[in-house]
């Protein structure tokens, strides 16, 4: 008796790329705008300025230089930086020290200028304040709302699935206010998406 023969499936590569995409979407979620992970606290107590700073480097914190994609750059800076503060435990009164030493450039330059300013009475610039020093600079209101703009009028046109996950995840969070749930923001994904790779999961 012949044993018969059974033909595997094959599965359209395109359908498997969003089937990929629209699972990065879903993991990213948490990231932009939902709950998000924190890391274990060292709860560290530092006993002079001069040892939290030597702790803090040692750790290998991002620099700052000012430079291109200058708005993008200071809010990835600065959520670094939070993510090492939070895992020290740091104490508030340490936090501008430590980034001081870790500004480059213009950025330094620009931090000078705000230090005589800012230090006047001697009294120093809380870590709430200097964020929101570094954003009015770097990272203006225009540019916010340049970039919820080109959120809202992202289509994929001639980018992969993969490329066009990539750039809707990182302009999302400039528009959290359209995009409130999960199912809003898959929804909004899957219509940006070329018409021969949207038609299988229109939604």
């Amino acid at each position: 008796m012949e044993e018969a023969e059974f033909e595997v499936p094959q599965v359209n590569p395109q359908v498997a790329l969003l089937a990929e995409a629209l699972q990065a979407l879903i993991n990213n979620t948490a990231g932009v705008g939902g709950a998000q992970a924190h890391p274990p606290r060292h709860f560290h107590t530092p006993q002079s300025e001069a040892q939290f700073i030597k702790d803090f480097k040692r750790y290998g914190p991002p620099t700052f230089d000012g430079g291109s994609e200058r708005a993008t750059a200071a809010e990835w800076w600065v959520r670094e930086l939070e993510a090492l503060y939070a895992y020290l435990g740091c104490e508030d009164q340490f936090k501008v020290k430590g980034v001081v030493f870790m500004l480059r450039g213009e950025a330094l330059n620009w931090w000078d200028s705000i230090a005589v300013a800012e230090d006047h009475a001697n009294v120093p610039v809380p870590w709430a304040r200097f964020k929101d020093l570094l954003y009015d600079y770097y990272y203006p209101e225009t540019v916010k709302d340049t970039k919820e703009a080109e959120f809202l009028h992202l289509a994929q046109g001639t980018l992969t699935v993969a490329q066009y996950e990539r750039k809707f995840t990182e302009l999302s969070r400039f528009a959290l206010e359209f995009i409130p749930t999960e199912a809003i923001k898959i929804k909004r994904f899957v219509k940006g998406l070329r018409k021969g790779i949207r038609g299988p999961v229109d939604l």
